[in-house]
């Protein structure tokens, strides 16, 4: 894995042209050793949220985020707008990237922020992956097989990223070793922000 320097990461985000890859800084950007495809993932400081006009719709998402009293919330789901938008508190052990698949959603995107510790989040394009189970409804979920080639998104507390349907995804990821995360995910009904 290499960290694109800054010179490569603004050549990066000027080839992509009216696209835009949003990162708070080059370094929280990684890409693989085959040279994973650019994508538009949005990625910042919880605090920058707002200058991204694409999140706007997503104002109360943010705002819920922002609660002072956010660490002390229990775990669990802890609903905004019902099941148009809610958040799941969890606190859970980090994973080596072996031992899962990538997930992607159809009916949600995911603003996925950390509270505590440490994770990298592996991303690349959800289009042709190969099925590892197929979509459940109930859960609004499709796995994937592990592609050979895709992006690492460095988590650290106070940042967040926000992954749409196209994105496929595997969360939770140790960087060097296991340790304990405390996050939110965020689930935004994609009908609900028309």
């Amino acid at each position: 894995m290499t960290t694109l320097s800054r010179r490569a990461f603004a050549t990066l985000v000027t080839a992509l042209g009216g696209r835009h890859l949003i990162c708070a800084s080059p370094a929280a950007f990684h890409q693989s050793e085959l040279g994973a495809k650019p994508m538009d993932i949005i990625s910042d400081e919880l605090k920058n949220w707002e200058k991204h006009v694409s999140l706007q719709k997503m104002a109360d998402a943010f705002r819920f985020l922002s609660r002072p009293d956010l660490d002390e919330l229990e775990p669990g789901r802890h609903d905004i707008h019902g099941d148009d938008m809610y958040a799941l508190v969890q606190r859970s052990e980090s994973r080596s990237i072996e031992s899962a698949e990538f997930e992607a959603h159809r009916l949600y995107l995911d603003i996925q922020y950390l509270i505590a510790g440490e994770e990298y989040i592996a991303a690349t394009p959800q289009q042709g992956l190969t099925v590892s189970k197929p979509y459940d409804e109930s859960r609004d979920i499709e796995f994937y097989l592990r592609p050979a080639d895709f992006q690492k998104i460095m988590m650290k507390p106070g940042r967040f990223v926000v992954f749409y349907p196209q994105d496929a995804h595997l969360p939770n990821c140790h960087p060097d070793r296991p340790g304990l995360l405390h996050k939110v995910v965020m689930k935004v009904r994609l009908e609900w922000l028309k």
